[in-house]
């Protein structure tokens, strides 16, 4: 059975991956919705479930957006993050024809 999200996600090819800046240090964007982000973390950074934090989010076409969240989960080299502050739907639209646009065999 296929689990059913409650937000459209976006998953991103390596090359057009935002970059999400917490504190001094950015991190690659695996995927994102509305109200999350995955994010790959380095091997020297810790993050803990639970943990606030304050981000900012560019985008390959330097649109940037300022973001508040929670650590939702911690596994292996990636981190989840529940926002509180929603990237907007439309936004994610636009990301997404982007995406169809500039990495057409990506899917």
């Amino acid at each position: 059975m296929r689990e059913r999200r409650a937000h459209f996600r976006i998953v991103y090819p390596s090359k057009a991956r935002p970059s999400l800046t917490i504190g001094e240090e950015s991190f690659p964007v695996v995927d994102l919705c509305e109200r999350g982000i995955r994010f790959m973390r380095k091997d020297n950074t810790s993050f803990e479930v639970g943990q606030l934090l304050k981000a900012t989010i560019t985008f390959a076409h330097k649109r940037t957006m300022e973001l508040v969240g929670e650590i939702l989960r911690v596994q292996g080299n990636e981190a989840v993050v529940f926002l509180a502050t929603r990237i907007p739907h439309g936004f994610i639209l636009e990301e997404q024809r982007y995406l169809l646009k500039n990495f057409p065999g990506f899917s």
